[in-house]
């Protein structure tokens, strides 16, 4: 693997790889788009949903992109070249957060009984 590979150069050219999974698979396209690529080292390049989570309707993808993380992983092959090992990052705490603030503004919004 060649040590010339930066997160800068991947970044630069990540459409690229993008663009080609969404030529071979546009709902595996749709799994990984919001990706913010967080970091690059030895070969393992680490991937941040954590924006898409903060979305009100929120598009969990996680299952899909495991599914069918190999699509990226040979697009990111023919674009650089090299193989890589895709990572994701994991935030379940901002999703609990959000769970938990969702559920409470249920609660407010639900019709009070009052007891006399």
């Amino acid at each position: 693997m060649s040590s010339a590979l930066t997160l800068a150069k991947i970044r630069t050219r990540w459409n690229e790889v993008l663009d080609l999974v969404e030529s071979q698979d546009r709902v595996i396209w749709i799994a990984y788009f919001d990706a913010r690529l967080e970091s690059f080292d030895n070969g393992r390049l680490t991937l941040d949903f954590s924006d898409s989570n903060k979305l009100a309707t929120g598009h969990d993808y996680q299952e899909a992109r495991l599914r069918h993380r190999s699509v990226l992983q040979s697009a990111f092959l023919d674009i650089f070249g090299e193989t890589v090992v895709i990572v994701e990052k994991c935030e379940s705490s901002s999703q609990s957060s959000f769970h938990s603030l969702f559920s409470h503004s249920l609660f407010m919004l639900a019709p009070q009984t009052v007891q006399s």
